[in-house]
């Protein structure tokens, strides 16, 4: 069975790897297992990742997927002939000319227009979902196209389904996971110990060295008033590290990578995950977020256990859709700690300046 994996991001991206190691040595009992990767041009060293892992012929074959050029195009009118025609649009914007009939599992985090064309060449490929980050617990994955037309159009052109036909979701911690598909869900086996030496291995480049005073990792968000958040970054929160100038790490969201702060910012290279894996004393480092993926990845993936401050109930509305579903996780991700008072959720900035005063005096 030959599988396609998707993915726009360093975290899917050793996902993907895990369960394709995984499925090699047995898992699912596949026969004739094969896989190909796509990864989408979107974030920075996505191209030197997919040169590394083509280099190795980890997978059958290896494609860096950029952007779309639609200059001098109708939007709607593009987007409709792309659809009716979509090995003509494959072949046009990726130089993909060898996808029909060729999967029998399309593995996608999202909808994405590319992966919606290769579908419809392989009407009996099943169609699977991979762990989107924290989103993926919190609130939902991302399967909605442009426009209701634009759906109804789709699923025209695609035997009758859309991207809401999937078949399984693959995440790391099914006991987070809530929602009313459940039944679906497949758990992505924790990582071999020795394979995840030889992704270090093959991606040391991609690991830094920090002054080691560090000991604070602010992780930014960007967040839309739109879905009853607040835009948050640079304020009281972020001002009071500024009595620790030299102990912290300020980590820029990859679609918001500048940082105005007198902090040191990390490298734009770095591969969060393998960078806790590279840290000495992670478990007495602070991660402080609203509620990044980043934050629950060394507990979920590598079961090292960070102080974590979670500012989600001084941020977000809590009256948006998605946040008592946000308490429901978080609730059950700190139920799974050896210490669970190593996540602190404050409410308001007094309690976030008193979390600060228990990681500062937990011995550092």
């Amino acid at each position: 069975m030959r599988y396609l994996y998707y993915g726009n991001s360093a975290y899917q991206l050793l996902n993907i790897l895990n369960l394709h190691h995984q499925r090699q040595n047995g898992f699912e009992s596949i026969p004739n297992y094969e896989a190909d990767l796509i990864m989408q041009d979107s974030f920075d060293g996505v191209k030197e990742l997919c040169e590394i892992v083509k280099g190795q012929k980890i997978f059958k074959t290896v494609r860096l997927a950029g952007k779309k050029d639609t200059q001098g195009s109708i939007p709607v009118l593009s987007s409709l002939t792309d659809i009716v025609f979509p090995k003509r649009y494959l072949s046009r914007y990726y130089q993909i000319n060898d996808a029909k009939d060729l999967y029998d599992v399309i593995a996608t985090p999202k909808f994405m227009p590319l992966i919606a064309a290769i579908w419809q060449l392989n009407p009996k490929a099943e169609l699977h979902l991979l762990e989107d980050g924290a989103g993926s617990y919190f609130s939902y994955f991302d399967l909605e196209m442009r426009s209701k037309s634009y759906k109804w159009f789709y699923k025209l052109f695609n035997h009758g389904k859309d991207f809401y036909a999937y078949k399984k979701i693959y995440i790391n911690e099914p006991d987070l996971y809530f929602r009313e598909d459940k039944d679906k869900v497949v758990p992505i086996p924790k990582f071999d110990k020795d394979h995840l030496k030889e992704v270090q291995k093959l991606f040391r480049d991609f690991l830094i060295d920090y002054p080691k005073q560090i000991d604070i990792y602010w992780l930014s968000q960007n967040l839309s008033k739109r879905k009853g958040k607040q835009s948050f970054d640079c304020e009281e929160a972020l001002q009071s590290l500024e009595r620790y100038p030299d102990r912290v790490l300020y980590c820029p969201h990859p679609r918001n990578p500048e940082n105005d702060t007198i902090f040191l910012s990390s490298d734009p290279k770095q591969i969060w995950e393998l960078q806790v894996l590279n840290t000495k004393q992670i478990e007495k480092k602070l991660i402080i977020s609203i509620h990044s993926t980043a934050c629950l990845t060394p507990k979920i993936l590598f079961d090292k256990e960070p102080y974590v401050i979670l500012l989600y109930r001084i941020v977000i509305e809590h009256d948006w859709k998605y946040f008592e579903m946000m308490e429901k996780v978080i609730e059950a991700f700190i139920r799974k700690h050896r210490d669970p008072d190593k996540v602190m959720i404050p409410s308001t900035l007094e309690e976030y300046e008193e979390c600060l005063k228990r990681f500062l005096a937990s011995g550092k």
